[in-house]
């Protein structure tokens, strides 16, 4: 996440496919390039099947 822009902000949204190849894409929020690098994105593995995560990151 260091290339991210601290003034920009972001929309993120979870695009993880599950295991059975399903994927529900799920808003998680608009965050500051600055907040996702200080803080981090919350992740909750138990939302999918999968034992990974997937996000796409898009300036608004």
């Amino acid at each position: 996440m260091r290339w991210l822009k601290d003034r920009t902000t972001y929309a993120v949204t979870d695009i993880t496919i599950d295991d059975d190849g399903t994927q529900a894409q799920a808003a998680k929020g608009e965050f500051t390039g600055r907040q996702l690098r200080a803080e981090g994105l919350p992740v909750d593995l138990s939302e999918n099947t999968s034992k990974g995560k997937a996000f796409w990151l898009e300036a608004i």
